[in-house]
């Protein structure tokens, strides 16, 4: 088996897993149900593991890079053209009075995000659709 990557997120794993299998590629997770149920234990072993067979990893790297690459081109900026889209928390009393309570009662809260452009700061909440339409 070899490592394709390493996840802090039980989602994001899941989706890139699901997206190697459409491919044909079949994608297994190690560690997903440590890390989803302590996510404090996932640096002490080594995350959520995202594994295929040897024979399948050539094939397996050349679509995690094409599903990067793809991304990229997915979050560009709208206003800029520059930076790239990053979800982010939203910077709002809202959010710092979560974060204040999560702290406070060691809770897992949930905080409003946007889209944040790292380069002129535009925010969304949604990405823009980059889907080339037929009239």
């Amino acid at each position: 088996m070899v490592i394709l990557q390493t996840f802090d997120n039980y989602v994001s794993a899941t989706i890139l897993q699901s997206r190697l299998d459409q491919c044909g590629i079949k994608a297994y997770m190690l560690d997903e149900h440590t890390v989803t149920i302590g996510p404090f234990l996932g640096g002490a072993i080594g995350n959520i593991k995202l594994v295929v067979a040897d024979k399948d990893a050539p094939s397996a790297i050349k679509l995690l890079d094409f599903f990067r690459r793809e991304q990229v081109q997915i979050n560009k900026c709208p206003r800029c053209l520059l930076g790239n889209l990053e979800l982010v928390p939203r910077r709002s009393f809202s959010n710092f009075f979560t974060a204040i309570l999560t702290w406070l009662f060691s809770n897992y809260a949930v905080s409003e995000k946007v889209y944040h452009c790292d380069c002129c700061g535009y925010e969304t909440t949604e990405l823009p659709d980059t889907s080339v339409k037929n009239n």
